[in-house]
């Protein structure tokens, strides 16, 4: 299935360059005097608190360089889980099968900004590089702006490297970090270096957090331990008709079934693995919680997590409430985590909205993006894999830790920080380079020479922590 997509994907892109040879300026570019319609392409409208308050922020950062001089829209799975989001960009609604949709949407904008962070691995999704670098290939077709925004580059099989390769290889991608340059490299892609683009996400205010817990039987006096479980092991996702026959016809695999066409890998084996991580996670956050007294929070970054989530609180004894993404928008969560003293995740965006607060994190990861933030903050120490030995004495420790150093280890994040927003602010100087590159007659907005100007408005809360820290 992944391979047939590929092949569709293929062959749009190459009837595009026909028509463009047939019929010329059939699709047109830009034109002084009109707005630049870029649209991003992403994971959005699956409540992924992640990669929403990405797309959200790149949103704000675009429109506080451009104002109105570009007009955005934003690729969705589900309308109905992004309403409220975005602001005031289009919202599109991305099909499953979605190789038409491509060839249909994308020759209508001026370029394509493929926004979602896992952007070229096949640890997760196959079918998520193929739509991103798809999109990408298209707007190379037309000479258009075709640009990666803060993603990442990992493992990739040899079909996926070709593919990739192949359409990206006039994109400009800028990467968070410099692992994924270097791979990037070996596909002779264009690269820089830039950030996450969450940093700057503003959530609702820390009261209206400290109510949603209050009602969930909070006493409003514990201190709070945040934690995010995963299941870590029923990646990646691939289509299988086999899989989906027997799902209909033998009313098998209900449990991996994602959506679609498309099934989590799952075995005995891996199932045995994640009752070790959930149980060594939970009894080792459960304990800490008992002796310090604590409230647990269990939160679902993604709503794929509600099971971890449920499963990680049936074996807890002290006071804890759950909070998944799929009851909560995106706005609520983060108020919800930043309520936290300290957060223990195996979800990286978790981190990544906790550092604004200055809240102590730690991190049990599947993959390399808690390693690299963690490496970043000189925090590696507080930092595990998902498999292991003796998880739960080590994320004691890890905790423990936590406490005794929590004054370091906020030092750490606030310089860290700093150092994320000003790459993200030189990501909005590269940004803008790209587009006048593409389009040279593009009026270059009028900005001042620091790297916050090319940011959205900080609140006053982030104001200070920069303050604080540069």
């Amino acid at each position: 299935m992944d391979n047939i997509l590929q092949l569709l994907v293929n062959t749009g892109i190459s009837t595009i360059k026909v028509k463009n040879k047939l019929f010329s300026n059939r699709n047109k570019r830009w034109k002084p005097g009109e707005p630049l319609k870029l649209l991003l392409l992403g994971y959005s409208g699956a409540r992924n608190t992640g990669a929403d308050m990405r797309v959200q922020e790149m949103i704000r950062q675009f429109k506080a360089i451009f104002k109105d001089s570009i007009d955005l829209a934003i690729t969705t799975i589900d309308t109905n889980l992004t309403k409220g989001y975005f602001h005031s960009s289009k919202q599109l609604t991305m099909p499953v099968v979605f190789p038409f949709f491509l060839q249909k949407t994308c020759p209508h904008y001026h370029g394509i900004i493929a926004c979602e962070g896992s952007m070229f691995k096949s640890q997760f999704a196959d079918a998520l590089s193929i739509y991103l670098g798809g999109g990408l290939g298209y707007a190379n077709a037309e000479d258009k702006v075709s640009i990666g925004y803060g993603g990442e580059a990992g493992a990739m099989n040899s079909s996926l490297r070709r593919y990739v390769k192949k359409h990206c290889k006039n994109s400009f991608i800028i990467t968070r970090n410099e692992a994924s340059r270097t791979i990037l490299k070996t596909l002779d892609i264009k690269t820089t270096l830039g950030t996450d683009t969450a940093w700057t996400f503003e959530p609702l205010p820390l009261s209206e957090g400290r109510k949603i817990i209050q009602a969930s039987g909070w006493d409003g006096k514990k201190n709070i331990i945040a934690a995010c479980p995963i299941n870590p092991f029923w990646w990646p996702v691939k289509p299988s008709m086999r899989k989906l026959l027997a799902k209909k016809l033998l009313n098998r695999y209900h449990f991996e079934h994602y959506k679609s066409v498309y099934f989590h890998e799952w075995s005995d084996a891996d199932q045995e693995k994640y009752q070790t991580y959930i149980d060594d996670f939970a009894k080792a956050v459960d304990t800490y919680a008992k002796e310090n007294d604590l409230h647990v929070i269990v939160i679902g970054m993604e709503q794929l997590d509600r099971i971890a989530c449920g499963d990680f609180a049936h074996r807890l004894s002290s006071p804890h409430s759950i909070f998944t993404s799929d009851k909560y928008t995106m706005f609520e969560l983060i108020s919800i985590i930043r309520n936290a003293s300290l957060l223990i995740s195996s979800r990286y965006h978790a981190i990544v909205s906790s550092m604004p607060a200055l809240i102590p994190s730690a991190g049990i990861t599947m993959d390399e993006r808690i390693i690299n933030i963690m490496e970043e903050r000189k925090d590696l120490n507080l930092c595990l894999k998902v498999d292991e030995d003796n998880l739960y004495e080590k994320i004691l420790t890890i905790l423990n830790s936590m406490t005794n150093e929590s004054n370091l280890i906020k030092e750490h994040i606030g310089t860290t920080l700093v150092k994320q927003l000003r790459r993200m602010g030189e990501m909005g100087v590269h940004f803008t380079d790209e587009i006048c590159r593409v389009y040279p007659e593009f009026e270059r907005p009028q900005l001042g020479e620091n790297w916050q100007d090319y940011l959205p408005p900080f609140s006053n809360s982030l104001k200070k922590v920069v303050e604080t820290y540069s």
